[in-house]
């Protein structure tokens, strides 16, 4: 079930963006997570389509523009923030053209202030009566509970609806990853789940065994604003109050088991025997009734688990952007819901993509009289088959079409010359096609009528065509995050560069709970010869979504951390942290948004893009480790390489018990640079090896991670360089992944205690290899991974280790500590303190406290002055809690009534037992903050001792980069 959100056409951007204003399905790690993937899909929007004048667009009122001849392309340099629109973003290229990129599903929405903010999933908690999650950084609410009467509320405008399950209401305890909430054993045998995308909000049902005979399921709809009505195709309609027309639909429900299928539009086997009824209505409450087919679920070769998707769909407006496909064997059926775009022949079938992407969704100045160029853009990790090389052509759509109904039988008229074409050989995947669709992008700036979009079709289709072509990838939110960063989703776009640079923030491999390790390319001067518009400085900039720290004098920090010259391109970030009220709240993520803005002479602030990155808990440190050599082994080829797999040499690795010429196959994959990037003493606390699948045959399998015992080449084959075939590993299971799916995404193994053995042993780190758990076993499955070779860098394999550096990381993290205090007084301030110890705390002998210290180092605490607060629950190595601790100033003397002390506030933890400092016996790492405690009468300027200023002014030579950030 998604409530799918439609917001109507959106006014005119803005043309100009503040300097200070900034620019995921969390996957599940069962199968539930990895097939369910594609059904957590952000659906098109439905209703009318938006008024021509919702952007200023170029010669609206001039004939067709003439080509003419331009560069191609260059790098971007910055984001026009001000330029933003639900589904654009517009760029300023090197050359000081711009370029925007408009995505096929919504990438921004417009905040209380009406400015375009990214789009944010993510749940957090709220306080909102009757709830205990909910986000609204989608452009619209959503609320989950913990009552089963009363399970979700989106809410758009004044309209809502509240979802629960009918009977007594009890109850539950919701499991919340990122942006999916699940309610397991809402019913016996099923669960519910939840997931926030960025149109709407779905809901699934997996049900983990076969139901009782007549098994239905009933949900309770209370409605705000709005009357709902059953229609003959089995659809519910709900239509405003006040008669303004639909604005949800339920449609026709599907179910899927866990039975791989590539004929399927899901990826696995389906049906849509499911029938959903509108049963009762009493004023503002419907009750739904989902019904599966009894037949199709206690047939013989069902395979478990099934999850049964009723969708709900907002559509108080039409889409901006959308994309389906049709199926010539399947006339009358409709692939709206499908990830999946797939072109070509599979078996006698023929497929057609569908994609309308309107290019006015960005606004693009009057200026910008010619298009320089126009790409559509579509990325694919799967093929229909590979009897040989398919050539795709884009069509142009010159007749309407509607996505939520449009069948092969129904299919709108095209052009029946292509505007531009791309081959597929034999064997390619995972990578991008890109259109030329200039020519026909061109006239669309000039022509107020309504374009239809583009279809993409093998341009053979006969009998003789091969059983081949790309499968590319839609709009749904199908792909997890991993590492530092969440991926982006390799959804179809459409690339427009017109008109008249930056710099590029690249991806951390390293960060602390208080900011990251940055780093960014060198700003390109296009016009080196004019000095007026030379660089003058860098500002690196960043904002949180779940908020940053506290500023000690109130409110939160500043965007601007620092101002770098022109010859620094990294920073340490150490002023990002998080909310000191939330860090300690294990479900809290959070997620800090980077960029860097480039300032030039004549006083243009040219932005980079934002860079995101999720930073670990305090006291700890995460770091990115990317494989440095990897390879296939192969059981039926024993003495032949495999670097690459199959006959389209593809950049891959595979793991596998299928039948087939390679027979048997592990991946093994080396992280050299592991001693290099984490360091010797470090405290592992997780370990993760993440591989990004591309595909699968088979189902049913368990892969296992296993800790290799001996070096390797990516030379290596199934005998070499083994002393036992197909590889040399520790038969000790680190992580296992069950029945991985076939749609692309990435897969993760915990892998924490071979890292915590390669800290132990350096000289043990061979790598890591991975295997079918029973390789012999009736359970057959193979699955591909990309290889570190591949062409998307960011997508090769990876290790994302966690852990505690007593070197760099601070175990506290204490933001809001004043910058000054008087003698004597008390205050209270919240700490986040993590266990980086290997030996639990109980909470009734581990207490918070502090050292005062003078600026020489001599501890000046007293019993009177160090006060300790107990924590308040135990506390297991690695976790995190936040205690309101109690801090009183030590007693200012000495000659003379106006005085003032720069003093250091050191926070430690005792063992109050045993009156041991954790510092002293568990190297616990201290945190020291600078604090000024005055004397009643010391506001006099240079009355104080041992304080130095670093205010305005103060010290006119220092560079401003040079200015610590306060906290951490």
């Amino acid at each position: 079930m998604l409530a799918s959100l439609a917001l109507t056409a959106p006014a005119n951007a803005q043309t100009a963006a503040s300097a200070d204003t900034p620019g995921l399905l969390t996957r599940l790690a069962t199968w539930l997570g990895g097939t369910v993937a594609g059904l957590f899909a952000e659906d098109p929007d439905r209703g009318t389509r938006p008024s021509n004048n919702a952007f200023v667009l170029p010669g609206r009122s001039a004939a067709s523009q003439k080509a003419k001849a331009a560069p191609p392309p260059g790098k971007r340099v910055k984001e026009l923030t001000g330029k933003r629109s639900r589904y654009g973003t517009v760029y300023e290229l090197e050359d000081g053209r711009l370029q925007a990129e408009i995505s096929s599903r919504p990438v921004h929405y417009r905040d209380a202030g009406g400015k375009w903010q990214n789009i944010e999933t993510r749940l957090q908690g709220t306080s909102e009566e009757g709830f205990v999650q909910g986000n609204d950084k989608a452009g619209f609410s959503s609320r989950f509970g913990d009552k089963t009467d009363k399970l979700a509320k989106i809410k758009l405008g004044n309209r809502q609806v509240t979802l629960g399950v009918i009977g007594q209401g009890r109850q539950i305890s919701p499991q919340v990853g990122g942006s999916a909430v699940t309610y397991p054993g809402v019913w016996d045998g099923a669960d519910l789940t939840y997931a926030v995308t960025s149109e709407g909000v779905k809901e699934l049902i997996t049900l983990t065994k076969p139901p009782a005979a007549g098994a239905s399921f009933t949900f309770t709809v209370k409605t705000g604003g709005v009357n709902a009505r059953q229609q003959q195709d089995g659809s519910i309609v709900f239509d405003a109050a006040d008669g303004s027309g639909p604005v949800f639909s339920v449609p026709k429900p599907f179910m899927l088991d866990a039975q791989d299928d590539p004929a399927s539009p899901y990826g696995k086997r389906y049906s849509d025997a499911v029938t959903q009824t509108l049963t009762s209505q009493q004023g503002a409450e419907t009750t739904i009734t989902i019904t599966p087919d009894a037949a199709w679920l206690t047939a013989p070769e069902r395979k478990w688990p099934v999850v049964i998707d009723p969708t709900i769909r907002m559509q108080p407006g039409w889409p901006e952007a959308w994309d389906a496909y049709v199926d010539s064997s399947k006339k009358t059926t409709n692939f709206d819901s499908s990830w999946r775009l797939p072109v070509g022949k599979a078996g006698t079938a023929i497929n057609r993509a569908l994609i309308n992407i309107s290019p006015w969704l960005v606004p693009v100045p009057e200026e910008a009289t010619l298009i320089d160029d126009a790409r559509l853009e579509v990325y694919f990790d799967q093929a229909l088959g590979e009897a040989g090389p398919v050539t795709v052509g884009v069509y142009e759509v010159t007749s309407d079409w509607d996505p939520s109904t449009v069948t092969w039988s129904s299919q709108p008229t095209f052009a029946t010359q292509p505007v531009a074409t791309v081959t597929r050989n034999q064997g390619e995947l995972s990578r991008w096609h890109s259109f030329n669709v200039t020519q026909l992008v061109r006239p669309w700036f000039s022509n107020p009528d309504w374009t239809n979009g583009f279809m993409l079709k093998a341009t053979n289709e006969s009998s003789s065509a091969p059983i081949a072509g790309p499968v590319y990838e839609g709009s749904s939110e199908l792909y997890g995050a991993d590492g530092l960063a969440p991926e982006s989703v390799n959804v179809p776009k459409l690339v427009v560069t017109y008109g008249n640079p930056g710099v590029i923030v690249k991806e951390p491999r390293q960060a602390s709970a208080v900011g990251a390790s940055l780093s960014w390319t060198a700003y390109n001067d296009a016009t080196p010869s004019d000095p007026s518009d030379d660089l003058v400085e860098y500002r690196l900039r960043r904002w949180c979504p779940a908020a940053c720290q506290v500023n000690p004098n109130g409110g939160v920090v500043d965007s601007l951390i620092t101002t770098l010259p022109p010859g620094v391109t990294s920073f340490v970030d150490t002023s990002s942290g998080g909310d000191p009220a939330k860090v300690g709240d294990p479900s809290y993520v959070h997620e800090v948004r980077y960029w860097v803005e480039a300032v030039l002479k004549n006083g243009e602030v040219v932005a980079s893009q934002e860079r995101k990155v999720i930073l670990p808990k305090p006291g700890l440190v995460t770091a990115v480790v990317y494989g440095s050599a990897d390879t296939t082994l192969a059981a039926s080829e024993p003495s032949t390489g495999h670097d690459t797999i199959g006959t389209g040499g593809q950049k891959w690795l595979q793991a596998g018990n299928t039948t087939s010429s390679a027979g048997t196959t592990r991946a093994v994959i080396g992280f050299g640079d592991f001693a290099d990037r984490i360091p010797a003493d470090a405290k592992i606390s997780k370990a993760e090896l993440s591989l990004w699948g591309v595909n699968t045959t088979g189902a049913g399998a368990a892969f296992n991670a296993h800790k290799l015992t001996r070096d390797f080449d990516e030379t290596a084959t199934w005998n070499s360089p083994w002393t036992s075939p197909g590889g040399d590993f520790d038969p000790a299971v680190l992580g296992t992944v069950v029945d991985i799916p076939a749609n692309p995404g990435w897969r993760t193994w915990t892998v924490t205690d071979a890292a915590k053995a390669w800290i132990a042993d350096p000289g043990s780190n061979h790598g890591l290899l991975v295997k079918v758990a029973n390789e012999p076993g009736t359970a057959k499955q193979t699955a591909q991974f990309l290889a570190s070779e591949a062409d998307e860098s960011l997508l090769q394999p990876r290790l994302r280790v966690t852990y505690a550096d007593t070197a760099t990381s601070p175990a506290f993290f204490v933001p809001a500590t004043p910058e000054r205090m008087d003698s004597e007084a008390t205050t209270q301030i919240p700490v986040a303190i993590t266990n980086t110890t290997s030996q639990p705390w109980p909470a009734s002998s581990t207490a918070v406290s502090y050292h005062w210290q003078l600026p020489d180092g001599t501890d000046i605490s007293t019993p009177d002055n160090q006060l300790k607060k107990q924590l308040t629950k135990d506390l297991a190595p690695g976790e995190t809690t936040v205690v309101n601790a109690d801090v009183k100033a030590p007693t200012i003397s000495g000659a003379g009534t106006n005085l003032a002390e720069g003093l250091t506030l050191v926070w430690d933890v005792q063992d109050t037992l045993n009156n041991n400092w954790k510092s002293a016996s568990h190297q616990l790492p201290t945190l020291p903050q600078q604090i000024r405690v005055d004397s009643p009468t010391s506001d006099l300027l240079g009355a104080e001792k041992f304080y130095a200023y670093t205010g305005k002014n103060t010290a006119p030579d220092r560079p401003r980069w040079l200015t610590r950030t306060r906290g951490t």
